[in-house]
């Protein structure tokens, strides 16, 4: 192949062209007795098959980055080169380790990253109190928000800094009245007062430690984003999350998340937390995007009419899709609170920009004609962890293997003990059962099969087969409506008290 075009120059089974000399010798005679030979080469070409189109494959230019593969399917090897490089993480250049999972998710690419980039959902949608510290309020607006246009307008970013403390959650526990009671009640004085005394006595160390925090959120677009807490003073931080999202289709992604941290995350512990905390809020944003898509495809035929294109046109120029700035998002949403200035930003971003994404006004119009919009998919079919995990990822086939195995191997040995026991209660040595084990074995034997024994193992096996099962289960469509429900008990409970 050609690694520039992609082009298959050579089939070793398929002669392109062969020159074969071919000898031969003869005789001649000539005026008198003399005799000669000569040598005659005759040039035999053999001309080949055409090598199939289908042989060839398309030159992606990629670039390999802190351990990801990095594709550039906007051009050749000079566009990619002027391109904007990959997003990196500048803590795993120092030295964090990583750990990473991935999912793929029947839901459109630019929802994902809204999704993921307002920290005002993660009270509500996830119960987790840790998003408040990313939260803005009218109290705590955010320190510092920059959005701004990169790499000389081929990249947008937006970074957006403040206190890394309990916004919502305050307003929460004085509504109900828990932060008075927390701060009269003797015992958590005293146990605060003790807390500042050992702060006191560890001296500059100490200080650093407990200095407040930054909360910070930095999106790289179009497609990752990365949220950490760091020290005021140090700039250090101990914990970075960070999401890439890979577009595969309209109304399709690929989700890689991870975190990077001092210590590295078990895999199967990783896609245990991760597949929980997705399935919490991704079936609303399924059947969210059915109502977003078609009124963007709806806005998209009027502007392209208007403008006079037409969306069959393979040859659109990119100067034409630049033109083509919608108002989907930002009529669709209502943005009040402090911290959707994030989500404001960014819906008005995808307006701007999506229209270029490579083939997705054709494929959008397509799913549109189609009707795939109107109909409201299944939670069994959003949620199915085994089509979007297990059957792409051999880690998690590796911990479903183990599950069975574990599963298996517990019963039979369960079996096992419960034979001998039966065995040695019934005829003891003199049975032909055991005639032909030694005596050395049978001595190891009898305390196995002991009562108290026998119990506690067989105990630990079936405890061991049930938690095997449980997390097997994990890798398979889970969170059920009944479940959803429960998670919202959560809120006033937790979050937000209803009054």
């Amino acid at each position: 192949f050609d690694g520039k075009s992609g082009e298959c120059v050579e089939i070793p089974q398929i002669i392109k062209s062969a020159s074969v000399a071919m000898g031969g010798s003869g005789g001649g005679s000539g005026s008198g007795s003399g005799s000669g030979k000569n040598a005659k080469n005759h040039q035999i070409e053999q001309t080949s098959a055409t090598i199939p189109s289908r042989a060839c494959g398309t030159a992606v230019p990629a670039q390999i980055s802190q351990g990801m593969v990095w594709l550039f399917p906007g051009g050749g090897l000079e566009k990619a080169l002027a391109a904007p490089p990959p997003p990196t993480l500048p803590e795993v250049e120092a030295g964090m380790k990583t750990s990473t999972v991935f999912r793929d998710m029947p839901v459109d690419w630019p929802i994902v990253l809204s999704n993921i980039s307002d920290p005002d959902h993660g009270l509500f949608a996830h119960q987790n109190k840790n998003f408040d510290m990313y939260a803005a309020s009218i109290d705590t607006p955010f320190e510092k928000f920059v959005v701004e246009e990169t790499h000389g307008g081929k990249g947008w970013s937006l970074k957006a800094k403040i206190d890394a403390k309990d916004k919502i959650i305050e307003i929460d526990q004085s509504l109900r009245g828990e932060l008075k009671l927390k701060l009269d009640d003797p015992k958590v004085q005293k146990k605060n007062d003790k807390k500042k005394k050992q702060r006191t006595s560890k001296g500059k160390k100490s200080k650093s430690n407990d200095s407040p925090l930054w909360a910070t959120m930095h999106y790289h677009g179009p497609t990752s984003y990365k949220m950490k807490r760091v020290d005021k003073e140090t700039g250090e931080t101990k914990f970075v999350s960070f999401f890439y999202v890979c577009p595969v289709g309209v109304g399709r992604c690929r989700l890689l998340a991870g975190g990077a941290s001092n210590m590295q995350t078990p895999r199967w512990l990783s896609y245990l937390m991760f597949n929980n905390f997705i399935d919490q809020d991704t079936y609303l944003l399924a059947t969210q995007q059915h109502n977003i898509l078609s009124k963007e495809a709806d806005e998209l035929r009027a502007l392209m009419k208007e403008k006079g294109m037409d969306h069959r046109d393979d040859d659109l120029t990119m100067e034409q899709l630049k033109s083509l700035r919608m108002r989907t998002r930002r009529k669709s949403f209502v943005l009040p609170s402090p911290t959707d200035r994030i989500g404001a930003k960014l819906e008005q971003f995808w307006d701007e920009t999506l229209a270029r994404s490579p083939n997705r006004i054709k494929y959008l119009l397509r799913l549109d004609e189609s009707g795939v919009f109107l109909q409201k998919p299944s939670r069994e079919m959003v949620l199915d962890r085994k089509s979007q995990n297990l059957d792409l990822c051999k880690d998690s086939q590796d911990v479903v293997r183990n599950c069975r195995r574990v599963q298996k191997s517990a019963k039979v040995l369960a079996a096992v003990l419960v034979l001998a026991k039966v065995t040695f209660t019934s005829s003891a040595r003199s049975s032909p059962a055991l005639a032909f084990l030694p005596s050395a074995a049978l001595s190891m034997l009898r305390p196995m099969v002991k009562t108290s024994s026998l119990v506690s193992m067989c105990s630990f096996l079936l405890a061991a087969s049930y938690l095997a099962g449980k997390l097997e289960k994990e890798f398979y469509f889970k969170y059920t409506d009944d479940m959803r429900k429960r998670d919202m008990k959560n809120i006033p409970k937790n979050i937000w008290v209803d009054r």
